[in-house]
């Protein structure tokens, strides 16, 4: 049940200051494009992810996890997906949350090996001990797939911590490094924690694109997606700006259909040796077939 403390408008309207930045992880241009799917892990530290939207017949080239933490303990790197081990690090360390947690802490792991496509993966391994000991926010798969049907797309991702925890306070996150198609299609999907249907300000170059993060993937976490192609160019700033609620921001997210053109690998040129090796071998076979022929 979602829990309102006292303490938290103590918080909310405290002198405070974003932690931390979101930082660029990268920018790729695929024919293909990005699907992210996200579930909510407070209490339990184990959860499904269902992962959809991957054409059938595309593969996946990059698929990376992430998730979020919030206690004393910065050291939860190794849970793991549908049995297997993962191997994370940690990126980005926040503060509380307005939970009297110590702090928030974001990992991230590549976890391409595993993920193969759509369907429902299990996390599992993270902690559920409550804020004021150690516990967990959220996780989601981001997919980055190949298919030759799809059109080319720059993806760019941003990850870090950001914790917003004072009404008024803010951050902006300047995605930059795409080339977007006439007419323009762009996607923005944010990873956000921590989220209570309590109030936030959510402007895309200075376009309001949402008023809350209400925990759509399970209580306190938002694998949340919006449709950015009337406002898109490069650079675009994301910002949110807190108004009711504590946050935690993980990653951005941006897709954005391109006018760029996918090389096709060069073919290789026999080097001078190779075409004396052809030669030789094509010789050898026509004095073969003529000693067959005198037989």
């Amino acid at each position: 049940m979602k829990v309102f403390k006292l303490f938290i408008l103590a918080c909310l309207f405290s002198s405070s200051s974003a932690y931390a930045v979101l930082s660029n992880n990268l920018t790729a241009t695929v024919q293909g494009n990005v699907v992210s799917s996200g579930v909510g892990l407070r209490g339990t530290g184990t959860g499904d992810i269902v992962v959809s939207g991957v054409p059938g017949g595309a593969s996946v080239s990059q698929a990376f996890l992430y998730w979020v933490t919030m206690g004393n303990s910065d050291t939860f790197t190794s849970p793991t997906l549908d049995g297997s081990p993962v191997s994370g690090s940690l990126i980005g360390t926040g503060g509380d949350t307005c939970w009297g947690a110590a702090g928030n802490y974001t990992y991230r792991a590549d976890v391409t090996s595993t993920v193969t496509g759509n369907g429902t993966y299990t996390i599992a391994g993270l902690p559920n001990s409550g804020p004021s000991v150690d516990d967990s926010q959220g996780a989601s798969l981001v997919v980055i797939y190949e298919d030759g049907a799809s059109a080319v797309h720059n993806v760019v991702i941003n990850d870090g911590s950001v914790t917003l925890d004072t009404v008024g306070q803010n951050y902006t996150d300047t995605l930059t490094g795409f080339n977007p198609a006439t007419p323009p299609s762009a996607t923005l999907t944010l990873l956000v924690g921590d989220g209570q249907n309590a109030g936030a300000a959510v402007t895309f170059n200075g376009n309001s694109i949402a008023t809350t993060f209400p925990g759509a993937d399970g209580a306190y976490w938002d694998t949340a997606s919006y449709d950015v192609s009337a406002y898109i160019t490069d650079p675009s700033d994301v910002d949110i700006e807190v108004t009711g609620d504590c946050l935690v921001w993980a990653a951005s997210i941006l897709s954005v259909e391109s006018d760029d053109v996918i090389q096709s690998a060069p073919r290789s040129i026999p080097t001078l040796s190779q075409w004396g090796l052809i030669l030789l071998s094509m010789l050898v076979g026509f004095a073969a077939l003529g000693r067959r022929k005198i037989v």
